[in-house]
């Protein structure tokens, strides 16, 4: 990979959740991703990059959900990302968001492999709180820490519901609401880089919380550095669940890359900087081809 350069903000929304934590086969299917660049200027100052949007369906006519073909496409991308310095920053993203990647891609060669690189090598701040603090944390919470505006008009459960039963303008509106998750985590990110913290609302205070980490960085370190680490103590927790990294980390154990896996139907293509960074941050664009990708893959806002 290449020296770090920012960041790729991103978020799917599906059709519902893995019935377990052990239960690969239940996977959901994809409604749509968001991703977007942001790029490092200084601590805590990013140029964002206008958002990619990841449908199967532009029109939003049908509740279609994301062929093979797209999920390799969204896969390509955010690999291409990351080899030009620019790797994933989810939230709970290696929990779940790569975890149905994962699931989607499975008999595609090489997905697998770039997959697991992809989870391993990004960031994901709410696993990087957790481990070290023995809980989880949501993003609007944090969000409301840092004083930043939510703009939240859904939840998961009712995106999925819109997407399946609504018309056209409520698909459209799901969509929305991925990309408003990916602008708001882009802020939270800056924030975090500027501080070195992440800051909480506390549910039983309502006061604002603080973390900062004993080893400079490590709220925005890798999944592969924290993976590292021992689990949590949170003996102390008294109701509850108590997450262990196994919740966020055990699917890669249970990934299979196998060669006789089927090929896939389009080359990568160039990631090499002069291909695809000198061009315009702000779109899409299709290796292979060296155009713009097709609209029904992404799409910029």
């Amino acid at each position: 990979m290449a020296n770090i350069k920012g960041y790729t903000s991103f978020d799917l929304e599906t059709t519902g959740l893995f019935k377990s934590n052990t239960d690969d086969s239940s996977a959901p299917q994809i409604t749509c991703a968001v991703t977007c660049r942001m790029i490092r200027k200084q601590p805590g100052v990013f140029d964002t990059a206008r958002p990619l949007r990841w449908t199967e369906d532009d029109t939003f006519a049908s509740p279609a959900t994301m062929t093979i073909e797209t999920v390799v496409r969204l896969v390509d991308h955010l690999y291409c990302e990351m080899q030009l310095g620019y790797p994933p920053i989810t939230w709970n993203g290696l929990a779940y968001d790569f975890r149905v990647l994962a699931a989607q891609a499975e008999y595609v060669e090489e997905c697998t492999q770039q997959i697991k690189e992809l989870a391993l090598s990004g960031v994901d701040p709410m696993f990087n709180f957790t481990t070290h603090q023995g809980y989880w944390v949501s993003m609007a919470s944090v969000a409301d820490g840092f004083e930043l505006p939510v703009n939240k008009n859904s939840t998961g459960a009712e995106a999925v519901r819109l997407w399946l039963e609504g018309s056209s303008e409520d698909r459209k509106g799901v969509v929305d609401y991925c990309q408003n998750d990916v602008l708001v985590l882009s802020k939270i990110v800056a924030k975090i880089d500027a501080t070195g913290c992440i800051r909480r609302i506390v549910k039983k205070t309502g006061k604002v919380g603080e973390w900062r980490p004993p080893t400079k960085g490590a709220a925005l370190a890798a999944s592969s550095v924290t993976a590292q680490l021992p689990d949590p103590d949170n003996s102390w927790m008294t109701a509850g669940p108590r997450p262990q990294k196994s919740d966020h980390t055990s699917w890669i154990d249970r990934l299979v890359v196998d060669s006789s896996k089927r090929k896939r139907s389009h080359a990568m293509g160039d990631c090499t900087p002069t291909a695809r960074d000198e061009r315009d941050p702000t779109h899409s664009y299709d290796t292979n081809a060296g155009g713009p990708i097709a609209p029904r893959a992404a799409t910029p806002q």
